[in-house]
């Protein structure tokens, strides 16, 4: 049964925490991970960190932080990114481009 429950709903890849600054948000991540023994691939970043100048700076910045992730393959790792909400615009917002 368990087998057939796994395949219909597959596991999460990932968490989305929303609620206003300061709440908390991303204290209950890190006490979550210690709890569940779970590594972080790199130290809590903001959304600002992926906003450089030169083109490819981002991407390469994501592949090395996967990279590290891929040297420990039978852990589960997280990154924690915080105020996403700025390098993407709403897209209900009629004046976001």
């Amino acid at each position: 049964m368990q087998q057939f429950t796994a395949t219909i709903f597959p596991s999460p890849k990932g968490i989305l925490f929303y609620g206003p600054p300061g709440t908390g948000k991303s204290a209950i991540s890190k006490k979550l991970c210690e709890l569940l023994g779970v590594t972080f691939a790199a130290p809590p970043m903001a959304a600002g960190d992926f906003n450089k100048g030169i083109v490819g700076d981002s991407e390469r910045m994501l592949n090395e932080i996967a990279d590290r992730a891929n040297l420990v393959p039978w852990e589960m790792c997280v990154l924690l990114i915080d105020e996403i909400d700025t390098l993407a615009p709403n897209r209900m917002d009629p004046t976001s481009n």
